[in-house]
């Protein structure tokens, strides 16, 4: 279980780029199902506005909130050290996590290793506003489907 920003748990997210941040240059992702149950919704960011000191209304390495299993964060481009901020409007946000806190629910479905070094997080912001121009032709993701064993 990770220590986490939102939570002590297991995070997971709807956005590939916003994953490949976190894989230290692996670019291998465990697809998974996850049971969220009654998802407590984070809208405290995990360090005061001076970004070194911890915010101590924040879930940094809490257990779940009582009467919920799971945390849910909402996070727009250009805030705390990953470079994204919390955010409480969940209709615009650009990324998510999802923290739950029991191994029971999730189930990996598969293995994903993408042959990409990189992911332009133009390509998380393009996808928030389809109207974001571009300057150049994006290469599509490529990458490998291994069955499980």
């Amino acid at each position: 279980m990770d220590k986490g920003y939102y939570g002590q748990g297991m995070y997971f997210t709807s956005q590939i780029a916003y994953a490949s941040k976190y894989t230290q240059g692996e670019n291998t992702f465990l697809v998974s199902l996850v049971v969220p149950g009654n998802t407590f919704p984070v809208t405290e960011s995990p360090t005061l506005a001076n970004k070194k000191d911890i915010n101590p209304d924040g879930y940094l390495g809490a257990p779940c909130k009582s009467g919920y299993q799971s945390h849910y964060v909402a996070v727009n481009m250009g805030g705390n050290n990953h470079g994204y901020l919390v955010t409480e409007d969940f209709g615009r946000a650009g990324v998510d996590e999802l923290v739950v806190f029991e191994t029971a629910q999730a189930l990996p479905l598969f293995l994903f290793i993408s042959d990409q070094v990189e992911f332009d997080t133009d390509s998380i912001r393009r996808s928030i506003d389809p109207h974001r121009p571009q300057d150049e032709e994006e290469e599509p993701l490529r990458g490998e489907w291994l069955p499980r064993r």
